[in-house]
């Protein structure tokens, strides 16, 4: 008899539990099942205004740097290191880049890279180095030994896919447009002149 009163009182709590704190919700907006389960104007509000300006209009290779860049002839995987100079005005994190990369003087398509690491902690307005891995496609590799000496040439982006997480909501950024030149070079001393800054 008392193991089945404690079942039933086990049975009542869980029931309690899950009942309870909708009650209270529905209290609280006076039993109005929109306001309880839609946000309100302001809280709306308050979200945009945190979210506008924290990332720029538009996805350029400017605030990329390219840091160091080398191929594996015997798997086609080439790793491209780039600094990346955030633009956002609160600290996030890279959750992914993916970039279609095509030989700059010749438009081959080479092979896409994306993220090596899983996330990429960013700074706000700060730098931040990370690695880009991918494979070339055979067109690609058979053109880099051809044109370039088994050298990555200069390339060319297109099919831009940035994935952030800013205050806990996903954001991704696409760009299909081909744009000319990718990340610029760093200069031997690591220091950039004044004029290849934005």
């Amino acid at each position: 008899m008392g193991e089945k009163a404690l079942g039933i009182g086990l049975g009542l709590l869980s029931v309690a539990l899950w009942i309870g704190p909708i009650a209270v919700a529905f209290h609280s907006h006076g039993w109005n099942l929109r306001e309880t389960l839609m946000p309100n104007k302001n809280q709306i509000s308050a979200i945009e205004n945190k979210v506008e300006g924290l990332v720029v209009d538009e996805i350029s290779e400017d605030y990329l740097t390219l840091v160091d860049k080398e191929i594996d002839p015997t798997t086609n995987v080439f790793e491209i290191v780039v600094e990346l100079d955030s633009p956002l005005t609160v600290s996030g994190k890279l959750l992914n880049i993916s970039i279609d990369v095509s030989c700059e003087s010749h438009d081959v398509s080479l092979g896409s890279v994306e993220l090596k690491e899983n996330v990429v902690n960013l700074p706000a307005e700060g730098t931040v180095t990370f690695s880009l891995l991918g494979s070339l496609t055979s067109e690609g590799n058979r053109h880099i030994e051809t044109f370039h000496g088994g050298n990555l040439p200069e390339v060319s982006i297109s099919g831009v896919l940035i994935e952030l997480e800013l205050y806990g909501i996903n954001v991704k950024l696409e760009s299909e447009e081909k744009q000319p030149g990718g990340p610029k070079e760093k200069p031997e001393k690591g220091i950039r002149d004044a004029d290849e800054d934005r």
